[in-house]
Order: C-alpha cells, then sequence, then structure tokens
C-alpha cells in the first residue's frame, strides 16, 4: 500500500476507537481506562485494536482531561493524527 492509503486507514482506526470510547461511556456511564476496555462485547466493541499499517507501535491513548472524553492519537507518523 501507498502512505497515502496507510494514512487514510489509520486515520479511520482512529475514528473507530474514539467512537468506541464514546459507546463504551454510554453503555457502562463511565470512561474506558484503556483501549483494552473497548474489546469485546456491548453496542460498538471492537474485535481487536485496530493498528497503524505504517508503524509496529500501537496507538497512543490520551486519558480523559477536564470534561473530555479519553481519545487515541498515532506515534508512528505525524501525518497520521486527526486534527
Amino acid at each position: 500500500m501507498n502512505e497515502d492509503t496507510n494514512r487514510q486507514i489509520c486515520r479511520n482506526n482512529q475514528r473507530s476507537l474514539n467512537t468506541s470510547i464514546q459507546q463504551y461511556l454510554l453503555d457502562n456511564n463511565k470512561d474506558p481506562t484503556s483501549s483494552e476496555d473497548l474489546v469485546g462485547t456491548g453496542t460498538n466493541a471492537l474485535k481487536a485494536i485496530p493498528e497503524c499499517p505504517s508503524g509496529k507501535d500501537p496507538y497512543i491513548w490520551i486519558p480523559a482531561q477536564s470534561g473530555q472524553l479519553p481519545t487515541v492519537s498515532c506515534p508512528n507518523r505525524k501525518d497520521h493524527r486527526l486534527l
């Protein structure tokens, strides 16, 4: 795959993880504490944590701060980060 495709896949993975974070909060009435909380059963649970196709490092978990939801970010390439 070319890098443009990898970037799009990575950004879609991050969006999927962020959607799962929001759904986890709705289903459990609390924030998830790690990406592992998003795997399993539930309305929008993931079968597995997706990986960036351009690197080997897992997505970085960014804990909730000041009323915001937790989120994830790609550590492999800066141009993969969601804006």
